[in-house]
């Protein structure tokens, strides 16, 4: 639980931002349940299995007694996608699915995302701020990509508030950075850019979608070519692991990269 939490706290005082948040390890699924009840905690990070049930009952039995609350799965292996998507029903307790991939910047990624996703209908009433659609299917690579996309998100925030000159300026300006929405799927990215269209900046998607119905091989191209019919100058991120797929980014007008590539990161930002 300390190192956990020294490792959180460092990573925000790394990338200067504000109230780290208390975390508080629990063994025993009984504990948790009535520790979720006590209405203390704003997000819920289970692992695969949790004192003598799995995450699915545990998040389950959290979820009937506490709706409102984030729940997010943290999977330390990648083989346990293979479970999770075998297993019927339940997921829809999880909010979020994550991979941990070794890097400790993915805590900030999943304690942002759930901040993101729960204010940016205030955030946009009171401050309209600006809002990016990710798009991924890949469990595994979502993990990764919303870990770089916050860490330079919030690198170039950083960078635009230097010149203020107190801190609560700062604060403010910091907090007045693109939200980021996600989608696993098309009909999921077409509803929330219909819902934010007037305040996205930028949507992202990988190519390949994959869902229950099976594997979509242009479903990030459909996703760009129906947006391009009510606005043909949003920027657009295309990503594939396969260079071709750079062909159907040229066709909507929107950038392409390649995700094994070298020159990712100085691609991805040169978009960002």
């Amino acid at each position: 639980e300390g190192s956990i939490d020294d490792n959180i706290s460092q990573q925000f005082k790394r990338l200067d931002l504000t109230i780290p948040p208390r975390i508080t390890l629990v063994a025993e699924s009984e504990e948790a349940i009535e520790l979720a009840k006590s209405g203390k905690y704003d997000l819920i990070v289970g692992m695969m299995r949790v004192g003598k049930k799995t995450s699915f009952d545990l998040l389950k039995s959290i979820k009937h007694n506490s709706p409102e609350l984030p729940l997010l799965l943290l999977l330390n292996k990648l083989s346990y996608i293979n479970y999770v998507s075998y297993y019927s029903g339940p997921t829809s307790f999880f909010d979020e699915i994550f991979i941990w991939n070794g890097d400790p910047q993915l805590f900030i990624a999943m304690i942002k995302i759930i901040e993101d996703m729960k204010n940016v209908e205030h955030d946009i009433k009171i401050g309209n701020i600006s809002v990016t659609l990710l798009v991924e299917t890949s469990q595994d690579y979502f993990s990764r990509f919303l870990t770089l996309c916050y860490t330079q998100v919030i690198k170039l925030a950083r960078e635009m508030v230097y010149s203020e000159r107190n801190d609560m300026d700062k604060i403010i300006r910091m907090r007045m950075r693109p939200k980021f929405v996600v989608a696993h799927g098309y009909e999921n990215a077409i509803e929330l850019y219909r819902k934010f269209k007037d305040n996205i900046n930028c949507v992202m998607t990988n190519v390949n979608y994959f869902s229950d119905e099976g594997e979509d091989f242009q479903g990030g191209y459909k996703l760009a070519k129906k947006i391009r019919e009510s606005d043909p100058f949003l920027p657009i991120l295309l990503q594939s692991a396969d260079v071709n797929n750079s062909v159907l980014a040229t066709q909507v007008n929107a950038d392409f990269v390649h995700k094994s590539s070298d020159n990712f990161l100085h691609e991805f930002r040169k978009f960002v």
